[in-house]
């Protein structure tokens, strides 16, 4: 069983090797997961990019 920190902390990692591998998104579907929507909100705070979420 996961808790919320290392889902984040997993989420955070495979966000960070997808768009180093693939580049920038313009968007990205996810499913209602809070992690996966709480990294995209850090990683578009601190790159200051406009990635967009769709669930």
């Amino acid at each position: 069983m996961l808790t919320k920190r290392r889902q984040r902390i997993s989420s955070q990692r495979f966000l960070i090797k997808a768009i180093h591998n693939n580049g920038n998104p313009e968007l990205i579907n996810i499913n209602k997961s809070d992690s996966n929507t709480a990294v995209i909100k850090l990683c578009n705070w601190i790159s200051h990019s406009t990635i967009k979420i769709r669930q």
